[in-house]
C-alpha cells in the first residue's frame, strides 16, 4: 500500500499499518467465529481473510514471510479464543497465511497494487479467486481430517466466504485516483440514502420476497456517481449488512427452508462476490473514462496553447455549401499576418455562429480566398502561394491551404501562414550577389583573354627580330678581324638573345590553341637527347647529371611538348642544385603508366610553396633572394603541356634535401577510347 500522494510509507509507518491490520484480522476472526451457526466448522463470512491480505500488502516485500507468519498466529489465536479446537485453529491459521501469501504474490507481479483500470480489476479478481480456491481446498482438507466433516460441503462455502471478504475489503487499500471524486453532492447523498433503504427493505425484513437483485441498480448508480474508494466502502457495508441480517434470519436467503446452513452461506457469499466483481469492473471502467477525458483535455489544452502561441499563423475554417467561410480557430500570428482581416478565435465550434471571413476587397482576404479556390481545384486539395503586405513594414507571407471533406459533406479548410520576409530578402540578396559575381567572372575572363592575346601577339612579333639578332650575331662571329673584347660582347648579345628566344617560345606555347595529335614516342632516345643537351650546363655548374637506362617503352605524346617538359624540368633542377650536387633521371612503368622522375639534391622548395609553383609568373622567395634567372613560366608551361597530353605532373620536397619532379604519362592501353573508335568496335 502507498500513501495518498503515491509515496511509500516509512518503515515505522508500514509497521504501524501492519499491526493495525493484524489487530483488525484478530477481531474480525473472533467475531466471525462467534457468529457461526452452532456446530458448524466454518463461518458464514470470513472478513479476516481481507484484513490478512491488507496486512501483507501494507508491509514491504522483504517482510512478506514475517507478516504471513504473523497472520498464521493471529488468525489461529482468533479461532482458538472463539472456542475452536487447537488443532483446527492452527490449521485455519495456516490456511489464512498461505491464502494471504498467494493473493499478494499474484498482485505484486504487476507492480504496486492499484484499481485504476479494468485490467487492474481483472488481475485483482483473478488473484482473489486463486487465493480463495487455495483456502477452500485447505479448509475442506482440515475439516475432513480433523473434524470429520464433508470436504465437498465445506470447500465451496469457504471459497465463497473468503472470496467475498477479499473482493469487498481489499479495494479499500487501493490508492485514490485523482479526478474521480463524487460528482454532485446531492446525487451522492441520494444514492447513499437509496442504498440504505433498499438494503433495509430487501434484507432487513423477515420473509422478504426474493428481490435481492434490487440492490444491483443502486450499486451501479454508486459506481457511476462516486470514486472507487467510496464504491469500496459501500461494498463492505453491503457485505456486512447482508451477511449479518441473513445470519439473524432476515431477508430472502434466510427464509428458504430448502437450504442447509452451509448452502445458505455459499449462496449469500456467491451473491456478494458476483455483485462486488460487477460493480468493481464498472467503477474501473468509469475511472478509465474519466482519466482518458482528463488526459485528452490536457492534450487539447496543450495543443491549443501551442497553436495560439505559435510563430506560424494558423486559421481553421468551415466552408459551407454556399462557399461561405467561417473561422473555427485562429491564432494571433495569423491575425497579424492577415492584417487583422479575421478575428482571433480560440474555439469557434463552441459558438452558435462562428465569425465569417469578410467578403471585402482587401489584399489579405483576396490572397486567402484565391488560395482556397486553388486548393478546391487541386487534385490533392492543397495549394501553395505567397503574397506581399503593403505599407512601410512590408512583409512577404507564404500561404499553404489544405482542404478536406467533413463527414457532413462540407469542407474543413486549414490555412498556414509563414512569414518568409527574411528568407525572401536573403534570396534576393543571393541572386543579386550571384549576378555581380557572374559579371565579375565574365570581366575577369575577358581580361584574361586580352592578356593572353596580348602576350601571344607580342611574343609572335618578337620572334622575328630576335631571330635576326641571333643570325647577325653568328655572322659577325664568323668574321675573322674581331678583337677578343668584341667577341665577348657578341657572346653576351647572343646568350641573352637566345634566353629571350626561349622566353618567347614558352609564351607562344602557353598561348597556343592549336590541337596537335599525340604520337607514340620512343622514350629512351628522347631522354638521352635531352640529357645530352643539358650536359654542358651541368659541367659548367659542377653538377653530376645522370640518366638511368630507361625501359623500352613508347608513350603517346606530342614530341615537341615532351622535349620541352623534360628540358624545363632538367633546367630547373640544374638551376637550384649547388656545385657538387647531383641530378638524376629515372623512368618507371607499372604497365598502365610511365613515370619520368627528375630528382635533385638542391635546397628544395618550402612545402607551403608547392601549391603555387605551377602558377604563371610565380617565383619562390628563395629563387628571388638568390637571384636565380627566370620569369616563373617554366613549371606553368610544364603543367599546361602535360594536361594537353593527358599527363600529370607534381613536385615533392621537404624544403631541405632537394626536390623530385614526376611526370606521369598513361600508356595508350590505359587511355579511354575515342568516341568514334568505340562506336566502330560496337
Amino acid at each position: 500500500m502507498s500513501d495518498a500522494d503515491g509515496q511509500r510509507p516509512s518503515p515505522q509507518g508500514a509497521a504501524l499499518r501492519v499491526a493495525v491490520m493484524l489487530g483488525l484480522a484478530y477481531l474480525l476472526g473472533v467475531a466471525a467465529v462467534q457468529m457461526a451457526s452452532s456446530g458448524q466448522p466454518t463461518s458464514a463470512w470470513w472478513p479476516a481473510a481481507g484484513a490478512a491480505v491488507l496486512a501483507v500488502l501494507a508491509a514491504p516485500a522483504r517482510w512478506t514471510w514475517v507478516v504471513c507468519l504473523a497472520v498464521v498466529v493471529v488468525t489461529a489465536a482468533s479461532n482458538l479464543v472463539a472456542g475452536r479446537s487447537p488443532a483446527l485453529s492452527f490449521a485455519y491459521g495456516a490456511t489464512n497465511g498461505v491464502e494471504a501469501f498467494v493473493v499478494v504474490a499474484l498482485l505484486r507481479r504487476r507492480g504496486p497494487f492499484r484499481m485504476q483500470s479494468v485490467r487492474d480489476v481483472r488481475a485483482f479478481l483473478g488473484a482473489a479467486t486463486v487465493g480463495a480456491l487455495v483456502a477452500g481446498a485447505l479448509a475442506g482438507l482440515w475439516v475432513t481430517t480433523l473434524a470429520g466433516g464433508d470436504f465437498w460441503a465445506t470447500a465451496p462455502a469457504v471459497v465463497a466466504s473468503h472470496a467475498s471478504a477479499i473482493v469487498t475489503i481489499v479495494p479499500l487499500a487501493a490508492p485514490a485516483v485523482r479526478g474521480t471524486a463524487t460528482r454532485g453532492p446531492r446525487s451522492g447523498a441520494a444514492q447513499w440514502a437509496a442504498l440504505v433503504l433498499v438494503v433495509a427493505l430487501v434484507f432487513g425484513t423477515p420473509g422478504a420476497p426474493p428481490l435481492s437483485f434490487a440492490v444491483m441498480p443502486v450499486l451501479v448508480w454508486g459506481a457511476l456517481a462516486h470514486s472507487a474508494r467510496v464504491v469500496a466502502v459501500q461494498l463492505v457495508g453491503v457485505a456486512v449488512a447482508v451477511t449479518t441480517l441473513t445470519t439473524l434470519g432476515l431477508g430472502p436467503f434466510a427464509g428458504n427452508a430448502a437450504l442447509t446452513d452451509l448452502q445458505r452461506n455459499f449462496v449469500v457469499q456467491a451473491f456478494l462476490v458476483t455483485f462486488a466483481a460487477s460493480v468493481l469492473l464498472l467503477s474501473a471502467t468509469r475511472t478509465e473514462q474519466l482519466l482518458a477525458v482528463e488526459e485528452r483535455a490536457a492534450r487539447q489544452q496543450l495543443l491549443q496553447g501551442g497553436v495560439l502561441d505559435a510563430q506560424v499563423g494558423l486559421v481553421i475554417m468551415h466552408e459551407r455549401s454556399d462557399g461561405d467561410l467561417r473561422v473555427l480557430q485562429s491564432n494571433a500570428r495569423a491575425v497579424e499576418l492577415l492584417g487583422g482581416a479575421i478575428p482571433l478565435v480560440v474555439d469557434g465550434s463552441a459558438l452558435d455562429e462562428p465569425p465569417a471571413v469578410p467578403d471585402d476587397d482587401g489584399a489579405h482576404v483576396r490572397a486567402l480566398r484565391r488560395a482556397v479556390r486553388q486548393a478546391a481545384l487541386a487534385p490533392d486539395g492543397e495549394s501553395y502561394s505567397d503574397f506581399g503586405t503593403p505599407g512601410l513594414d512590408a512583409r512577404q507571407v507564404e500561404l499553404i491551404v489544405t482542404r478536406r471533406v467533413r463527414p457532413s459533406g462540407e469542407w474543413l479548410v486549414t490555412a498556414q501562414l509563414v512569414d518568409v520576409t527574411e528568407r525572401h530578402q536573403a534570396d534576393v540578396a543571393v541572386r543579386r550577389a550571384l549576378s555581380h559575381e557572374r559579371r565579375a567572372a565574365e570581366r575577369l575572363r575577358a581580361v584574361s583573354r586580352q592578356k593572353d592575346d596580348f602576350v601571344s601577339a607580342v611574343s609572335h612579333e618578337l620572334r622575328t627580330p630576335i631571330t635576326s639578332i641571333v643570325g647577325f650575331t653568328e655572322l659577325l662571329e664568323d668574321e675573322g678581324d674581331l678583337t677578343e673584347a668584341q667577341r665577348e660582347h657578341l657572346a653576351v648579345v647572343e646568350r641573352n638573345a637566345r634566353r629571350l628566344s626561349v622566353l618567347v617560345e614558352d609564351l607562344l606555347a602557353l598561348g597556343s590553341r592549336a590541337e596537335r595529335v599525340p604520337v607514340d614516342v620512343d622514350l629512351d632516345p628522347l631522354l638521352r637527347r635531352c640529357v645530352e643537351d643539358q650536359l654542358p650546363v651541368a659541367h659548367e655548374r659542377g653538377v653530376d647529371l645522370r640518366a638511368a637506362r630507361s625501359v623500352c617503352v613508347q608513350v603517346p605524346f606530342v614530341v615537341e611538348d615532351l622535349e620541352r617538359i623534360v628540358a624545363n624540368l632538367l633546367g630547373n633542377a640544374l638551376k637550384f642544385t649547388p656545385p657538387g650536387g647531383q641530378v638524376r633521371v629515372d623512368v618507371l612503368s607499372d604497365g598502365r603508366s610511365v613515370r619520368i622522375r627528375v630528382a635533385d639534391t638542391g635546397s628544395g622548395i618550402d612545402p607551403d610553396e608547392l601549391a603555387r609553383v605551377f602558377d604563371r609568373f610565380y617565383r619562390a622567395p628563395d629563387a628571388v633572394e638568390r637571384s636565380v634567372p627566370g620569369v616563373g613560366l617554366g613549371l606553368a608551361l610544364v603543367r599546361e603541356l602535360a594536361l594537353r597530353n593527358n599527363a600529370t605532373v607534381h613536385l615533392d620536397s621537404d624544403g631541405v634535401s632537394g626536390t623530385t619532379a614526376e611526370l606521369v604519362v598513361p600508356l595508350r592501353s590505359a587511355l579511354p577510347a575515342p568516341a568514334g573508335d568505340a562506336a566502330n568496335r560496337a
